[in-house]
């Protein structure tokens, strides 16, 4: 008919989107704090409160070590899982990048074979967004257990293991790490070995 335009089609970006403001807006009205103040700070990708970072600090990106400045123009993702598809995911990180996004933390729950870390950085080198590769181990009962051989391992050979991968395979970050409810001896194990190997890397 004659004055009506086609059907739009929405692409996964758009559905997104359209989720993601729902979720906010639902959120923003059940929060006890200044959800306003919250609610704005999130639009224009500013912290709430003032951020102090030590001199000199550093960020370890996959590619190369940044200045926090480095960062402070546009989000930065803290817990996301690339795909190993490195077209689409350059594809996604230049939407993003349009979208705000600067920063983007890479975690795993196992570790990481190197010839994914090399997948992860072909991503790097052809996005517009910093990415920060972590690493590490998670556990959760009922949705994911440790491979067999971290249950194998002492603690002090946990703690090489990862300060091993991280220094090889450039990580910015040990993560994912994370507990059952009812924490379990290898959990534990798990956190005094990601605590060492933080201190040392």
């Amino acid at each position: 008919m004659s004055g009506h335009l086609p059907p739009r089609r929405f692409n996964r970006r758009d559905v997104l989107q359209v989720l993601g403001a729902g979720v906010g807006l639902g959120a923003s009205r059940a929060l006890p704090w200044n959800a306003e103040a919250l609610s704005a700070a999130q639009n224009v990708f500013k912290s709430v409160h003032a951020v102090t970072v030590p001199k000199g600090a550093i960020i370890r990106t996959l590619l190369k070590d940044l200045s926090p400045e480095a960062f402070v123009n546009g989000a930065t993702l803290v817990h996301e899982h690339l795909s190993i598809n490195v077209d689409l995911m350059v594809e996604e990180l230049k939407a993003a990048k349009d979208d705000g996004l600067g920063g983007l933390v890479a975690l795993t729950t196992d570790r990481r074979p190197d010839d994914q870390v090399e997948r992860i950085k072909q991503i790097a080198a052809r996005s517009p967004v910093h990415i920060i590769l972590g690493g590490g181990y998670l556990e959760d009962l009922g949705f994911h257990k440790y491979e067999a051989s971290v249950a194998a391992m002492s603690e002090s050979q946990l703690v090489e293991e990862l300060v091993s991968d991280a220094t090889r395979q450039r990580w910015g970050a040990l993560g994912e790490i994370g507990t059952s409810l009812q924490l379990q001896p290898d959990e534990r194990k798990m956190l005094r070995a990601v605590g060492q190997a933080s201190a040392r890397t």
